[in-house]
C-alpha cells in the first residue's frame, strides 16, 4: 500500500513539473541573442540610423493565464508558470543609451497593448532595471490588474514579479516566493479574449 502511495505521489510530481516546463523548452526554441542582433540591424536600417549608433534591445514574451488564478492558489513559480500562455513570439523595444524607446512594436491582434509615453509609462525605469537584472525570460503580463504594467522576470529558477510603482516613481520587484496569494496577478478569465 506504501509502494503504490508513494508511486502515485511522485506520478502527480511529475506531471506538476511537467506542465512548468512545458513553457520554458518552448521558450528555449528561440535564440534570443540572435534575435536581438537581428532588431537593431532591422531598425537602424529601417530609421536609417548610424551603424556605429549605440542602440540595445530588451525582448520579451505576452502572456496571459489559461486559467484564472484562483484565491488561495499557492505562489511557486513552478505552479505559476503551468497556467501562462505564451501569446506571441518574442517581441520588444530598442531603446537609444539614455534607456528612451525608439522604437517597439505595439500591437498585438490589432489591438494596443502598449503606449510608449514616457511621461507616464516610464519605460526608460523598466529598460534599467532589465538591463542590471538580467532576467532570462521577461514576459509582459497582459491578465494584470495593476494600474502599470506588469513584467514576469524567471531568472535562477524563480519567478520576479516586476512593476511600476502606482506614483510612476519607481520600479517595485518581489519574487513570486513573497506573494502570499496569486489571486491578483490576473484580472480575469477571458480577458484577453474579449480584446
Amino acid at each position: 500500500m506504501k509502494k503504490i502511495f508513494l508511486i502515485l505521489l511522485f506520478c502527480v510530481f511529475y506531471t506538476i513539473e511537467g506542465q512548468a516546463q512545458r513553457i520554458l523548452s518552448e521558450l528555449r526554441r528561440y535564440d534570443l541573442k540572435e534575435v536581438e542582433l537581428r532588431t537593431i540591424r532591422k531598425v537602424k536600417r529601417k530609421l536609417r540610423l548610424p551603424k556605429e549608433l549605440s542602440v540595445g534591445t530588451i525582448h520579451y514574451f505576452v502572456v496571459t493565464f489559461s486559467e484564472h488564478m484562483r484565491k488561495g492558489n499557492p505562489c511557486s513559480s513552478n505552479e505559476l508558470l503551468k497556467y501562462l500562455k505564451l501569446e506571441t513570439n518574442p517581441i520588444g523595444f530598442v531603446y537609444n543609451r539614455n534607456n528612451y524607446v525608439i522604437l517597439a512594436k505595439t500591437s498585438y491582434r490589432g489591438n494596443v497593448f502598449k503606449e510608449y509615453s514616457p511621461d507616464y509609462f516610464k519605460e526608460y525605469l523598466y529598460i534599467k532595471f532589465f538591463t542590471e537584472f538580467k532576467p532570462q525570460y521577461i514576459f509582459l503580463n497582459l491578465d494584470s490588474r495593476t494600474k502599470n504594467t506588469m513584467y514576469l522576470c524567471y531568472k535562477d529558477n524563480e519567478i520576479f514579479i516586476v512593476y511600476l510603482s502606482d506614483n510612476n516613481e519607481k520600479i517595485i520587484c518581489k519574487p513570486l516566493s513573497d506573494i502570499e496569494d496569486c489571486d491578483w496577478l490576473n484580472a480575469s478569465e477571458g480577458l484577453f479574449d474579449k480584446l
